[in-house]
């Protein structure tokens, strides 16, 4: 096992160096105690919009009044009403199957199962639904804060809004793997993942775990299948185990590795205002 995980580690230094000669250097561990990791047993779910069977809770910030992330469940065979959000938002779907019908647009708006992305631009008028028997799941996050307004016949439409969501469904994700050899595979929701602020989508297979690592920015991440932990270096306590519909964030510079500790596969979804990097610790 010793031998495996050092020549992972090898492989991963050398995909680093030959990207950018910015992280030839390792660094060296320590242990920062702000990490946040909330598995799904614990969220605290609230009824926002009274006797609607819409389900809200907050993994961070506050939904309505700043920057946030927060999950979201619906019943089978659930839509709401239309309506509009003042911001933009991203979304991924947790369980069950998931449509957001635009105001206007052709067509059949697409299926969206476990692990697919959508976006929905700020005054487009939309509605969002559950359209399997199952409950659905969903996380979304905002830059800002949440709101939800009706919209009805004399709602105005923005055209350029109508024509500017992005609707990816799991089965039309773009997988690659960044590292080589190394099993691990990532697939692009928005941005560039190292380059720019981005939101992407990361497997690893069962009974797997990263070397010890660090990244120069803090970034959020949330679980959609298999049992995810992340031993923080030099934490005393046992690292959380968390299943689909956890949400973990490690800050910068913190030492870390990234396991999935269950038989079948992790799937997972990570997102930042910045690039993301990998520096492997001494």
């Amino acid at each position: 096992m010793k031998i495996f995980f050092h020549v992972l580690l090898v492989l991963f230094t050398s995909v680093l160096i030959s990207c950018s000669d910015k992280h030839l250097e390792k660094h060296s561990a320590i242990y920062v105690p702000s990490g946040t990791f909330i598995s799904a047993s614990e969220l605290k779910w609230v009824s926002p919009f009274g006797k609607a069977p819409i389900q809200f809770a907050t993994a961070y910030g506050d939904t309505f009044k700043t920057p946030h992330g927060t999950f979201g469940k619906f019943p089978g065979n659930f839509i709401t009403p239309a309506h509009v959000h003042s911001h933009p938002y991203h979304g991924i779907v947790i369980s069950g199957t998931m449509t957001n019908p635009m105001k206007g647009e052709s067509g059949k708006p697409k299926e969206m199962d476990p692990g697919s992305y959508w976006y929905v631009p700020a005054n487009a008028v939309h509605q969002t639904a559950c359209i399997s028997k199952e409950p659905c799941e969903f996380y979304m996050h905002q830059s800002t804060n949440f709101d939800f307004t009706p919209a009805n016949t004399e709602t105005p439409m923005d055209h350029t809004a109508q024509s500017a969501g992005v609707f990816t469904p799991a089965s039309a994700l773009n997988w690659i793997n960044p590292f080589g050899k190394a099993p691990i595979q990532f697939a692009v929701a928005y941005g560039d993942t190292f380059k720019k602020s981005h939101g992407t989508f990361g497997k690893f297979p069962g009974d797997f775990i990263t070397p010890e690592h660090t990244h120069s920015h803090s970034y959020h991440a949330i679980v959609i299948s298999g049992t995810i932990t992340n031993p923080m270096t030099g934490d005393p306590h046992q690292p959380k185990k968390m299943g689909p519909g956890s949400y973990w964030y490690v800050p910068a510079n913190a030492a870390h590795k990234t396991a999935c500790i269950s038989k079948e596969p992790c799937e997972f979804y990570m997102y930042q205002d910045t690039k993301f990097d990998f520096l492997p610790v001494k």
